[in-house]
């Protein structure tokens, strides 16, 4: 499945309620397609199954879906953690929302000795997500679970 083919795909499968609904939810001048999570999930799978790297080299995510697309490939990929990281220090950048966030964090699980490093932070996840924009700061706050439900509704200032 190539580029092209999957942007064939993601666009065949659009629902405008759902996209006019998420746009609602959503930063201004967010661009929305509409997908589904659900379809977004297994297309990722799919997309593993093939030339998976190739498609984290060369997709360049401007859609919602498109972002959340590239971070379930990340996520779901089986690997250790240090390899993981390397495609991780590339995504963070392309977090531009809560929902890419959220759903990333959600997907990506970590093993206990990784999970251990993080929360220590004795590695460098730290280093990258520790700039000071809210989204790779909620992505930090996330992943380490150090901060508490309302430091962290504090720190996105979330009413």
């Amino acid at each position: 499945m190539d580029i092209s083919e999957i942007n064939k795909i993601l666009h065949e499968n659009t629902d405008e309620k759902y996209r006019d609904f998420s746009a609602k939810l959503l930063p201004q001048g967010t661009k929305v397609l509409g997908v589904r999570l659900p379809f977004l999930r297994r297309l990722a799978k799919q997309i593993l199954k093939g030339d998976w790297q190739f498609f984290l080299q060369y997709f360049e995510p401007d859609y919602l879906e498109e972002r959340l697309l590239y971070g379930f490939v990340i996520a779901y990929y089986p690997v250790g953690f240090s390899e993981k990281l390397k495609l991780i220090e590339k995504f963070v950048p392309l977090i531009n929302n809560w929902s890419v966030c959220d759903s990333f964090c959600a997907s990506f699980k970590l093993n206990n000795n990784d999970k251990i490093r993080v929360e220590n932070r004795d590695n460098t996840l730290v280093g990258y997500i520790v700039p000071e924009t809210n989204i790779i700061r909620r992505f930090e706050a996330y992943e380490t679970k150090e901060l508490t439900m309302g430091e962290l509704r504090q720190m996105m200032q979330v009413k």
